[in-house]
Formats: C-alpha cells, structure tokens, sequence
C-alpha cells in the first residue's frame, strides 16, 4: 500500500504544480500571490487556423507525468482488488 500511496501524493504534487503554472514554488517563498488555473481549458475549431497552446511545455510534460502516476496507481489498485476477490471465492487468475 505504501507504493500506491506514493503514487498519489506524486500524482497531486505533479497537478498541484502544473495548474499553478509553476506558481506554487514561488508562493511557497512569498515572492508571489496564489493563483489556481485548474479547470481553464481552450480550444480550436481546426479548420484552417493552426493550434496555438497556451500552455507552456514544461507544463504539458507535468500534466503527463501526473496522468501517468495516476495510471500506474489505478493499475495497482485494480491488480489488488482483483487478486483480493479471485482469492475469496478460491479461482486463479494465472
């Protein structure tokens, strides 16, 4: 359980600095005020306009790297919970 537990709190950690836009390192000195941007999301019709991302790439890559902890920790539950059950009414998964 404690690998899983690590799993999340790196997973929150990596959301919590991604949609502070980094922010939270620096509120954590006091050199600025807090700001959450959790939940703005933008969007393109596609249709003869290029894409432009307001996010940054520092940003995109801690995004990914928290919806790949929160993977690999669903993927661990999933595995327990299975095992656990299979193990109750006495039928093997390999």
């Amino acid at each position: 359980m404690r690998t899983i537990g690590t799993l999340l709190i790196g997973h929150a950690a990596l959301l919590l600095l991604a949609s502070t836009n980094f922010m939270i390192v620096s509120w954590l000195w006091g050199n600025t005020s807090w700001t959450w941007n959790y939940f703005q999301y933008s969007y393109g019709s596609g249709w003869g306009y290029d894409f432009q991302s307001n996010y940054p790439l520092g940003q995109v890559l801690c995004y990914l790297g928290a919806y790949g902890l929160g993977l690999a920790a669903y993927g661990l539950v999933w595995i327990r919970l299975r095992l656990r059950v299979c193990n109750k009414i006495n039928v093997s998964i390999f």
